[in-house]
């Protein structure tokens, strides 16, 4: 049994971490049973002593994000709206093993005070217990067997915060991906170092690496990943500056500003995308990029994008139509 504390006016505390019930009801026998944000179904006994009721599950219905790596599943609940505004939702990464979940909050690991908007996650290749989950409003998480070690942004790496808010603390990351060298990379969302590079295993002065990139200009960036090329596709808002909703970049590690990147659009030749916007990418084990838009499901065949003139993509499209909005 844990003791909870009690006032004159209420549960403020239990379980060492902040209440916060969003409903409660009494039974016949005087026991009160808690729906809580963090702590899930709680019952209170008549003597002040509570039992948290333990069903394997996410905390929460909120899905923004799922990764899968063997047979461990991670989900964050996100996140930002479609005009890539964050959400503000508390931090969560949900951990199912193959056996059972668990739920890690700011009730469980105070590294994750004060960090909203998950969005993405990514599972280290060479060390399945090491990730890193990516915030749309507070930088970059790292953690290692389910416990925050370390925490990203401004000051100790090229990470940037929004352009137009002087808060540094406002890192917008929108998308995590490691490629086949074990490198870890990083969408920086509305700054013009969008995508860094970080090597864990480097020496300190190398470890992280920042590129800019001449067609994008501050632009919202959200969901990367990274092809068998080692190419690196990142989604794109569509707004007055930028009108392709899909970028894909190849970094030159010796010299970056010789790195290449390219915008692909519905434009025959330079991408024909079937959709205006991209909402969800997918590499599949042939080594194909497929790309979700509110017109359908396309795919990507010629993918060294940088020794062709321009990717070709099917001509035939999957749901026609139809609002893909996961792959």
């Amino acid at each position: 049994m844990i003791r909870i504390l009690l006032t004159l006016n209420g549960i403020y505390n239990y379980n060492g971490g902040l209440a916060t019930p969003s409903d409660a009801i009494f039974d016949k026998e005087g026991i009160i049973w808690i729906a809580d944000a963090n702590s899930g179904l709680v019952s209170l006994a008549t003597n002040g002593n509570f039992n948290p009721i333990n069903i394997s599950g996410p905390l929460s219905s909120l899905v923004f994000s799922i990764t899968t790596y063997g047979n461990d599943v991670y989900v964050v609940p996100g996140g930002r709206d479609l005009t890539y505004v964050p959400n503000y939702y508390g931090a969560a990464i949900y951990h199912y093993d193959g056996t059972s979940w668990n739920n890690i909050t700011s009730a469980t690991d105070t590294g994750l005070n004060k960090i909203t908007d998950l969005s993405t996650i990514s599972v280290d290749p060479s060390d399945s217990k090491r990730v890193y989950a990516g915030s749309f409003f507070r930088g970059l998480i790292e953690l290692y067997d389910g416990k925050v070690v370390g925490h990203f942004g401004v000051g100790n790496s090229t990470l940037k915060n929004h352009s137009a808010d002087p808060d540094t603390s406002d890192v917008r990351v929108g998308g995590t991906g490691f490629d086949s060298d074990g490198n870890l990379w990083v969408v920086n969302s509305h700054n013009n170092t969008c995508i860094s590079r970080y090597c864990r295993t480097c020496a300190a002065s190398d470890q992280w690496i920042g590129y800019t990139l001449p067609i994008i200009q501050e632009d919202d960036l959200g969901q990367m990943i990274v092809d068998s090329y080692n190419q690196k596709w990142v989604v794109t808002r569509i707004n007055g500056s930028i009108t392709s909703p899909l970028l894909v970049f190849k970094e030159d590690s010796k010299n970056p500003t010789n790195s290449s990147s390219i915008l692909l659009s519905q434009q025959t030749g330079n991408g024909n995308i079937p959709g205006q916007y991209v909402y969800a990418l997918a590499c599949d084990k042939n080594g194909e990029v497929w790309v979700g838009t509110e017109k359908g499901i396309g795919c990507f065949l010629t993918l060294k994008i940088f020794l062709q003139d321009r990717i070709l993509m099917h001509n035939k499209y999957l749901f026609n139509k139809d609002y893909m909005f996961s792959i």
